[in-house]
């Protein structure tokens, strides 16, 4: 059999066979040589790292303490990873990367605001420097992927047969569980926290993430009736959390830019539009238990405006914004106007008991909630030129890979691309608003992002073809009847 040029399949008799679309083996890729043991290992760490993350997402900070203080989950997988890559392999050759540059000139400021503090302030200054050791999860995640491509692909099956079915069905279940029973919960014997410990904001990053997944090219296709668990949990997520409802709309917004005809983004702005036009009609309120922002058109308009201006806040709205604008000024006259311009405060210090505006009576809150203002307020002015610096090096690092990809007609490259990049955006916005890469739960999935964009931009050079077999696997069998028909 061969192939005009328009690559159909042509039989004996000169009939055009058309295929048909067979599933995607995500597995069927080729890995590159590695001794049989350190292959083994290290794609364990990975399916480990891959199933923390799943933690982390479904389970929130209830996972995050699941060990033995003062280790838990996610500094295992972070000594661990560090020895995979002791073993994988050449991880180093990336190193040379603008972004990674970047990074390592991040990590060597950081050390130095932290040294100091690490006599006066102890594990507190190890906490606080946490937001960028975290960094290490970018190196052990890029070099295991790119001493191992095959695991690039496989993490697209997981994420697509798993993790999304799993935080899709599951979400509706904990969260309810988690407002409606609070004080009901078991707790760890060893920390004042419950085994599950969710927060609204954190889950709409990750139902983004899946949204955008699905806009992508990279997913494949995707049964429409998806759409209802998608929608069922952004209605119950939406009106609590402000921060991750922005985030959630950039992902939409952002899908929207490199795929505008995506009929994931586009359906679910139509059953929006159909659900608020609902509430509006109705005046319906449905109460939330657990908390004071019930589902109704008021209240996700409220939080939509609240987000720029103080119109229509009310309540906690009006007071959590309130603290943390304060804050956030008095940060900034201090570094970019002030004594803390070079040096900042340092990881170690107590930056809300520095300014007299702790909440907590234990002391308990040590950050700004807000990630950017936290590096600017602990690193300086040249702590926060670093942190973009890295950030936004890793993002035209990925609309390069896209524009790239999607101009080759590797479709499958640039739909992973644009997942990444909207990932990431989402975590950058919720971070913005409450501490959320200060700890394992957003921390540990920003760096591994940045991590799988790493080993993205390294391998669509050096291994342009390794998502080929996925273009292949979707292409159309040939029809056996017309097959039987040509001879």
């Amino acid at each position: 059999m061969s192939r005009n040029p328009a690559g159909q399949r042509i039989g004996s008799g000169g009939v055009i066979h058309f295929p048909i679309k067979q599933p995607i083996d995500y597995a069927a890729v080729k890995s590159t040589a590695q001794p049989p043991l350190v292959a083994l290992v290290t794609r364990v760490w990975f399916i480990c790292m891959c199933l923390a993350l799943m933690g982390y997402a479904v389970m929130g900070k209830g996972f995050a303490y699941i060990g033995l203080p003062p280790f838990f989950v996610g500094e295992f997988m972070m000594l661990s990873g560090l020895a995979c890559l002791m073993i994988c392999g050449p991880w180093w050759r990336f190193l040379k990367m603008p972004q990674m540059i970047a990074l390592l000139a991040l990590f060597a400021w950081g050390t130095c605001r932290t040294l100091p503090y690490i006599k006066s302030a102890g594990l507190d200054a190890v906490k606080d420097a946490i937001i960028w050791l975290y960094g290490i999860f970018t190196f052990a995640v890029a070099g295991v992927i790119v001493c191992q491509p095959k695991l690039l692909v496989e993490m697209v099956g997981w994420y697509r047969k798993y993790f999304v079915k799993v935080f899709l069905i599951a979400t509706p279940f904990l969260w309810l569980t988690f407002q409606r029973f609070p004080d009901s919960l078991p707790s760890w014997p060893w920390a004042d926290v419950t085994i599950l410990f969710l927060k609204a904001g954190d889950l709409q990053v990750h139902l983004g993430g899946v949204l955008a997944f699905w806009a992508s090219e990279v997913a494949g296709g995707t049964a429409i009736i998806w759409f209802i668990p998608m929608f069922i949990n952004a209605a119950l997520l939406g009106p609590v959390n402000r921060g991750g409802m922005v985030a959630f709309l950039s992902s939409i917004g952002t899908s929207l830019i490199f795929r505008p005809f995506n009929r994931w983004a586009w359906g679910f702005i139509g059953i929006a539009f159909f659900g608020l036009s609902l509430l509006f009609i109705t005046g319906l309120e449905i109460k939330i238990p657990g908390t004071e922002r019930p589902i109704s058109f008021d209240q996700l308009v409220q939080n939509f405006i609240s987000v720029g201006t103080s119109s229509g806040e009310t309540g906690d709205l009006q007071g959590t914004k309130e603290w943390r604008l304060t804050l956030w000024n008095n940060i900034l006259n201090d570094t970019l106007h002030g004594q803390y311009f070079w040096s900042g405060l340092g990881f170690g210090e107590n930056i809300v008991s520095h300014y007299n505006m702790q909440i907590d009576p234990d002391e308990a809150v040590r950050d700004p909630h807000n990630g950017h203002i936290s590096i600017l307020a602990r690193a300086g002015v040249p702590g926060i030129v670093l942190w973009a610096m890295v950030h936004f090096g890793w993002a035209l690092g990925m609309i390069d890979g896209y524009v790239r990809s999607r101009h080759a007609g590797r479709t499958k490259w640039a739909g992973l691309f644009m997942w990444v990049l909207v990932y990431w955006l989402m975590v950058v916005i919720n971070c913005s608003f409450d501490p959320y890469i200060e700890g394992p739960m957003g921390g540990v999935w920003l760096w591994s992002i940045y991590g799988v964009g790493i080993a993205a931009m390294w391998l669509r050079g050096k291994e342009p073809e390794l998502f080929d077999q996925l273009d292949r696997a979707e292409e159309p069998e040939p029809d056996a009847l017309a097959e039987m028909g040509a001879a």
